[in-house]
C-alpha cells in the first residue's frame, strides 16, 4: 500500500473560519444550553440558532455581544419575582 502523493490529495480549506459557521457553533452551543435550562422551549432554541447565525454573521462579535446580553438579562428578569 503506498501513500497518495500531496499533489493528488484533496486541498485542505486553511485560513479563517467565516464568521457564519463561527455564529451557528455559538448560537447552537447557546440554544442547546438554554434548552437543558429549560429556558427555551425546541422551538425557540431552534429559532435562537437561526437568528444567532444571522446576526453574528452580518454583525460580528458586537452585535451578537448584544443579542446574548438581552437574552441573559431577560431570562434572568422573567425568573426573578
Amino acid at each position: 500500500m503506498s501513500i497518495p502523493k500531496p499533489s493528488t490529495m484533496a486541498p485542505v480549506p486553511s485560513g479563517p473560519i467565516p464568521p457564519f459557521v463561527v455564529g451557528f457553533i455559538l448560537s447552537l452551543a447557546i440554544s442547546v444550553t438554554a434548552r437543558a435550562l429549560r429556558w427555551l422551549t425546541t422551538d425557540g432554541a431552534a429559532a435562537a440558532v437561526g437568528m444567532g447565525t444571522l446576526v453574528f454573521g452580518f454583525g460580528g462579535w458586537p452585535q451578537a455581544g448584544l443579542l446574548v446580553f438581552f437574552f441573559a438579562t431577560s431570562s434572568a428578569l422573567t425568573r426573578w419575582t
